[in-house]
């Protein structure tokens, strides 16, 4: 089956002005659309005006994925040294599904405490923001995950802070006024903290910022921009003056969150679920863009445009919506994020839009007609390794992916799967059985190296295509961690303490700090012992045990350990 959508559109003066105007300034045509185009997940789709006047579309039946920028606003401070591991797995995981499903996406973060990234906080902080390039003004977003951004998100660090209240609501603003968000794709923000904030007319905080919460919260309804904010329940606060309150805090990040469209998450929750909400407004996202020009010759202030649904379309943004000072000869874009029901014919599935201001009004009408689509192809998973974990150390890794169709079979023979730019047909390198495609290398990976794979070709008995790729990793590490400088050396002679250290080091994957302990006499002393210290991040540092050989349940002296 095909989705077609057609929109009618004739500008005509309304009949109750048509009364009190001159019929030579009726004539002039006031308003002028110069451009109509629906924006279904993300990706705009213009009309083109046919003989007639109207203005219609015809689209196949649309199984891409949608165009969706999402900017990363995390608190790390010193408070999230116990999340913060969470937080960047989150992002980590969630990132990876995006890509491997092939949506089309652009990335951007934002670190803060009291200040908002790129900046020092207070005792010397860094709190940093993503740009994928300095030789464009302003944060850049970047659409490849794998590399820069990853590496960006692999070095959030949890420090510093002083307090409970952040600069939450300034670190949200510059997510929103420093990326050039694209105008056509779904626009996110995901919100991570466990602390309140303060706001204006707040002093002697650690930190400032210049807007309200009102002001903030009207900013990313009015934007477009849709918030999923991931915090404790409640949120810490400091009350000194310089902060909204704990029950405040939280409200305003769970109300602003569900209000925008969005969803509010207890601090910790799985990037999956996140994931599944946010994949569910991409793909039921729907925008009717009306653009039109002032060609009344005046300035107009304010304009006003209201979109009138059929009983099959809902309006999901403000309406009306309002505009000005709006001056001669420019052109403005109305926007109207709607939902529509699918299979819906007839004046239920049409809509009416009015623009009025400055003694003008015309009325643009439309229709949307959306039949659902009849060819959904094999689905696709990956198994193993999984994406949200980038990370083997087999030599000969396989790569395993569950592939499946509902309502028909697999062809192999379509089967496609590029690994590291080889394009392998199936059956070479491949095998399938039981829903599982299986890759098997005949030559060990690389140590270090990084291993990119990405399924697209493969389509059902009936021909129809998957209905979205695989575009996966993962990281080859084959060696140990590195333990040098071990001291003291092994079978010297003890006096009446035990210290004992080494220095450790994991280029690829980094260390796994919560694993590593010493055994001294059958017993195991991890780093939450209060007897061992490590100082260093996870790529390299350095380890002690100090005590008195009492501690460790040793005879007073001349012992060997």
């Amino acid at each position: 089956m095909r989705r077609i959508l057609y929109v009618l559109v004739g500008l005509v003066v309304s009949g109750l002005l048509a009364q009190s105007l001159p019929v030579d300034k009726l004539n002039q045509n006031g308003f002028k659309v110069t451009d109509m185009s629906f924006i279904y997940r993300g990706v705009r789709y213009p009309m083109k005006r046919t003989l007639d006047g109207e203005f219609a579309i015809d689209l196949g039946c649309r199984i891409d994925t949608g165009a969706v920028d999402i900017v990363f606003v995390v608190d790390n401070t010193g408070s999230m040294s116990g999340t913060i591991s969470g937080v960047r797995s989150n992002i980590n995981g969630f990132i990876s599904e995006l890509d491997s499903r092939g949506y089309d996406y652009r990335l951007g973060g934002v670190e803060y405490g009291d200040c908002v990234g790129p900046c020092f906080d207070i005792g010397g902080d860094m709190r940093r923001e993503y740009d994928s390039t300095s030789a464009i003004f302003g944060a850049q977003m970047t659409s490849q995950f794998w590399g820069d951004f990853q590496n960006w998100v692999n070095a959030i660090l949890a420090s510093g802070g002083n307090d409970a209240p952040e600069n939450a609501l300034c670190a949200i603003e510059a997510a929103m006024n420093d990326y050039d968000w694209r105008p056509d794709a779904l626009h996110i923000l995901i919100f991570f903290t466990d602390a309140s904030y303060y706001e204006r007319g707040m002093y002697g905080c650690d930190g400032y910022c210049a807007y309200r919460d009102e002001d903030v919260a009207n900013d990313i309804l009015s934007g477009g921009f849709v918030l999923f904010a991931s915090t404790s329940d409640p949120v810490m606060d400091d009350w000194d003056g310089c902060d909204v309150g704990s029950a405040t805090a939280t409200n305003w990040y769970r109300n602003t969150a569900i209000s925008s469209g969005g969803s509010w998450y207890s601090l910790g929750t799985s990037w999956s679920v996140i994931f599944d909400d946010v994949v569910a407004l991409i793909d039921t996202f729907e925008v009717v863009n009306l653009c039109v020009t002032n060609n009344t010759g005046t300035t107009i202030n304010p304009a006003t445009a209201t979109i009138y649904p059929g009983a099959c379309i809902s309006v999901l943004s403000s309406n009306p919506q309002t505009y000005g000072p709006w001056y001669p000869g420019e052109e403005h874009c109305f926007v109207w994020r709607i939902s529509t029901i699918e299979g819906c014919t007839g004046i239920d599935a049409c809509f009416t839009a009015t623009i009025s201001g400055g003694g003008y009004a015309d009325t643009v009408a439309g229709c949307v007609f959306l039949e659902d689509c009849a060819c959904p192809g094999p689905e696709a998973e990956p198994i193993c390794p999984p994406c949200d974990y980038p990370f083997t150390a087999c030599p000969y890794q396989e790569i395993t992916i569950r592939l499946w169709d509902e309502d028909s079979w697999v062809n192999t023979s379509t089967i496609t799967l590029n690994v590291n730019g080889t394009d392998y047909h199936f059956p070479d390198h491949l095998s399938y059985a039981g829903d599982i495609l299986t890759f098997t290398p005949t030559e060990p990976w690389t140590h270090g190296s990084t291993v990119h794979y990405t399924l697209s070709g493969a389509t059902d008995g009936m021909g129809c295509p998957m209905v979205s790729t695989i575009d996966c990793g993962f990281i080859v590490d084959l060696m140990p961690p590195q333990i040098t400088n071990w001291q003291p050396p092994c079978g010297i002679e003890l006096g009446d303490s035990l210290n004992i250290s080494f220095d450790i080091s994991d280029d690829v994957s980094g260390i796994n700090l919560p694993n590593t302990y010493f055994t001294v006499n059958g017993t195991m002393y991890t780093g939450a012992s209060p007897f061992v210290t490590y100082t260093g991040d996870y790529g390299s540092g350095t380890y002690q045990l100090s005590g008195s050989l009492e501690d460790f349940g040793l005879a007073s002296a001349c012992s060997v350990v």
